[in-house]
């Protein structure tokens, strides 16, 4: 099994969730799964609670960030209950396992030391870092952003759940390159990568090798992510 460090984006629903896989290194898509619960009310949360830490246990010692889609909204606030309890509980298996991740707002610290923590990706920063604007709406509209990514990286999804759980993932191997090089926003992205962040589709299928450009617009989700992080506290 290989031991290269890997990238995980999440996209939970109240009911169920797809997570994408992605290889830090080459930006290549290794795995992307759906799971959908027929169970309710209680046996729901723990099926699902349960789903998401067998996915974390399968790569607990190559995590290096994990991106989960933003709570949302709902008009029913008995499902928005719901998704926010699991999305809870798997922060907190994140926070057990000791898993790193960024945060959206600061680092977090624990026991003295210091965890970058998870990524929260709203839908339409997700929307934003896709079409380059954030205004566009695909609800309702069946096969758009199916075919959007398809168009753009080249890899065709069956569902808008591993697609969205994809973008998340891309969007969060973004984030991760860029705080290791040290880039803050689109002008240094451009002088680090001048081509780009290299990308490898799923290579089972023989999707296509390309580089990831991203225009200002593009790159506004990734800007707020990297300057609304509080430093970590310099020892005196």
């Amino acid at each position: 099994m290989s031991t290269n460090p890997v990238i995980l984006g999440f996209d939970i629903d109240s009911s169920k969730f797809a997570v994408a896989v992605i290889n830090t290194l080459t930006g290549q898509l290794l795995v992307s799964h759906r799971h959908v619960s027929k169970q309710r009310f209680s046996a729901r949360l723990r099926e699902m609670v349960n789903e998401l830490g067998t996915t974390l246990e399968s790569y607990k010692d190559r995590i290096r960030f994990v991106g989960i889609e933003d709570y949302g909204h709902y008009h029913q606030q008995n499902l928005a209950n719901d998704k926010a309890e699991i999305i809870g509980s798997l922060k907190y298996k994140l926070l057990q396992m000791m898993i790193p991740m960024v945060t959206w707002y600061s680092v977090k610290k624990i026991k003295g030391r210091t965890y970058i923590n998870e990524c929260s990706v709203g839908p339409k920063q997700r929307i934003k870092f896709l079409f380059g604007r954030g205004d566009v709406s695909t609800s309702g509209k069946s096969g758009m952003l199916l075919l959007k990514v398809y168009k753009t990286y080249g890899i065709e999804f069956s569902n808008d759940d591993q697609a969205d759980a994809y973008i998340i993932a891309l969007m969060t191997l973004v984030f991760y390159k860029c705080l290791r090089r040290g880039v803050t926003d689109h002008k240094q992205f451009k002088e680090k990568f001048p081509n780009g962040i290299k990308l490898i589709g799923n290579a089972s299928y023989g999707q296509k090798t390309f580089n990831l450009e991203l225009t200002e617009k593009q790159f506004d989700p990734i800007y707020i992510w990297l300057n609304n992080q509080t430093q970590p506290e310099k020892k005196k």
